[in-house]
């Protein structure tokens, strides 16, 4: 007996003096031998000359069968979870969570990325877009100059929409200027939040081997917690949204300012096309009354010449001798017409004649210098007249000219 149970011991069988000999013990994990069958079990020798032995036997027979019975009847029970399976349970969590925020830094670090490239944009269109107010800056003073060097001219309305299209430009050059200062600092402030995104999705990838494959779908989709989320992320959506909300207004402030400047640019124009026409149309009256102040002058004259001569005729000779008859006062015509009035014909003493001739001297001389006089007006007219019709022209050649400046000089056209 001792024997066999070395035999078996060396064999790898657990043999029990309370178990039969070849009865299977339960494995782990839960897993269980078929049952063996007693009857062809090993046996011990028949000693028919030991009782004791005898009932040994018997005993373990009967404590197997129970012991099987019970086996048979009751479910065995399963392993409880072992700390190995709880700390790759912890492992996996942590992996998934950890790719979870991987993923998540990765896509706000992308939507950075194009939020960065969306302000590159923004400024450079804020630069392209700030030429306008800079030039019609200049453009004014240009303007401004050349219709300073008009003689004698009053503030018009082109110069009024001037002043006024000079305070506009200078106000949008200031807001722009300011909309460009901060989009530049959102942009260093995006690149530095970028970069830390950067840096925290390379200590993930550093502390679990992660690479492009990991961001998969399965990961995208599965949700990270709140107490999960990184600080970087947190302020790198903050900023995010900054920079969208600068980029509406900076958007708002350059199309504003192209409208109020073309608006402006176009009043301008069109103030400066009726100064235009109101100096075509001043200086053709001007012509005009340069005309009529011309006829004026050679009625007068003709006036003086006449009335000069006048004078003389009247001033002639005053004796007899000189006097012919048409110069008579007792002429046959004049005493005909005392008698067909019924006027006594009386003869004219010489003081009588000569207090006629001083008489019609003085009526002429005083003839003569009012129309002299008015001479000497017409003249001062005609020259006024010339010295007005010359600034009209000349003032319509420098709108003309600052006319055509701006056409050249457009904001927004290449010189």
């Amino acid at each position: 007996m001792h024997g066999d149970r070395l035999k078996q011991q060396r064999a790898g069988v657990f043999v029990d003096t309370m178990r039969a000999v070849g009865t299977p013990i339960r494995a782990v994990r839960g897993y269980q031998q078929p049952k063996a069958d007693v009857r062809h079990a090993n046996r011990y020798r028949r000693d028919q000359d030991d009782p004791e032995t005898e009932e040994l036997r018997g005993s373990a027979l009967a404590t197997a069968t129970a012991t099987l019975r019970h086996t048979g009847r009751q479910r065995q029970p399963k392993t409880v979870p072992t700390l190995r399976r709880e700390t790759n349970a912890s492992i996996q969590s942590t992996a998934r969570i950890t790719k979870a925020k991987a993923a998540v830094l990765r896509s706000v670090e992308l939507e950075a990325g194009q939020e960065l490239n969306a302000l590159d944009r923004c400024s450079l269109a804020l630069k392209q877009t700030l030429e306008l107010p800079r030039r019609t800056v200049w453009l004014v003073g240009r303007c401004e100059h050349k219709r300073a060097q008009r003689p004698h001219q009053a503030p018009d309305r082109a110069s009024e929409l001037l002043a006024e299209e000079r305070r506009v430009a200078q106000h949008c050059k200031a807001v722009l200027e300011q909309r460009l200062a901060t989009t530049t600092a959102l942009m260093q402030r995006v690149k530095r939040s970028r970069a830390a995104l950067a840096e925290a999705i390379a200590d993930n990838r550093r502390s679990l081997g992660l690479n492009h494959e990991s961001y998969s779908v399965s990961v995208m989709r599965t949700p990270l917690p709140e107490e999960h989320v990184p600080a970087c992320v947190v302020d790198a959506k903050a900023l995010l949204k900054d920079a969208k909300r600068e980029r509406r207004a900076s958007n708002d402030a350059m199309e504003a300012a192209r409208a109020d400047l073309a608006d402006l640019s176009s009043q301008v124009v069109a103030a400066l096309r009726a100064a235009i026409k109101d100096h075509r149309e001043i200086e053709s009256k001007l012509h005009m009354a340069t005309g009529l102040n011309r006829r004026t002058t050679h009625q007068a004259e003709r006036q003086a010449h006449l009335l000069e001569n006048a004078r003389e005729r009247n001033a002639g000779p005053t004796s007899g001798q000189w006097l012919t008859t048409a110069e008579r006062h007792d002429r046959p015509m004049v005493r005909a017409h005392n008698s067909a009035v019924g006027r006594s014909p009386r003869k004219t003493t010489a003081r009588e004649v000569d207090s006629g001739f001083k008489d019609g001297y003085r009526t002429f001389s005083k003839s003569l210098d009012q129309t002299t006089r008015d001479l000497k007006h017409n003249a001062t007219v005609r020259r006024r007249l010339d010295e007005a019709t010359h600034d009209r022209k000349y003032a319509k050649l420098l709108d003309e000219e600052v006319l055509r400046l701006r056409t050249k000089y457009a904001p927004g056209k290449r010189v």
